[in-house]
């Protein structure tokens, strides 16, 4: 069964060297997808779900594809241990997990709650997946929305004024506080979690609450 690595990243720089460093060292050919999507410098996650589903929609359904993103992740085992433990899950797609609900709509933390374990990393993190290129393709396919939103980022002015109007909105009460979503865009985290909350694609989609694929550090502090 062939493995695939791919990346995330709006550019190349030097950031990205841990990954590359890391992949080289275990013997992984780790490709980029995503650069030039976006406004040079400009980072926002909404590129992510086109890239990746670009990357995947061309790849036979039984590849398994796994994607991490660029500039905050490295690797510690080789492509065996990463598609034999990925096996071990029996689903189609696994998402890294986090400590803390971030990103994310309200409304569906209820679902991630209730199906917690002992583990405290019992929230979906997207910035590492792995799973079945045809799964992969199915979930992170574009909605027309999604390209709207994504229209806006390209123009800075545009989206530098939704934000202070976010801003505002959230001095007056009228907007969700703290980490939840933007309401004026959304994350390609928001979206994957709303889709394994609601199950509506039927693909079988599982955390790494264990850790045993990936270890988000966010919210360890």
């Amino acid at each position: 069964m062939p493995i695939r690595f791919f990346y995330w990243a709006d550019a190349y720089d030097a950031k990205l060297r841990p990954l590359l460093d890391s992949a080289r060292a275990n013997g992984i050919d780790a490709q980029p997808i995503g650069v030039g999507r976006m406004v040079r410098d400009f980072h926002h996650s909404l590129f992510k779900q086109q890239a990746l589903f670009d990357a995947v929609n061309c790849l036979d359904r039984d590849d398994v594809v796994c994607a991490t993103d660029g500039y905050d992740a490295f690797y510690q085992q080789n492509a065996a241990y990463v598609l034999n433990t990925f096996t071990s899950f029996g689903c189609d797609v696994v998402f890294s997990a986090e400590r803390g609900y971030s990103h994310q709509y309200a409304r569906y933390r209820r679902f991630f709650d209730a199906a917690a374990t002992s583990s405290p990393y019992r929230y979906l993190n997207a910035g590492s997946v792995i799973g079945f290129a045809g799964a992969l393709a199915n979930l992170y396919r574009p909605s027309i929305f999604l390209r709207a939103n994504v229209a806006l980022t390209r123009i800075r002015g545009v989206w530098r004024s939704l934000d202070q109007v976010k801003r505002l909105a959230q001095k007056l009460g009228i907007s969700p506080p703290g980490n939840d979503l933007n309401w004026l865009g959304y994350t390609d985290q928001a979206v994957m979690a709303k889709e394994m909350a609601l199950g509506r694609k039927a693909i079988s989609i599982d955390l790494d609450r264990e850790c045993r694929l990936f270890w988000c550090t966010a919210f360890e502090w």
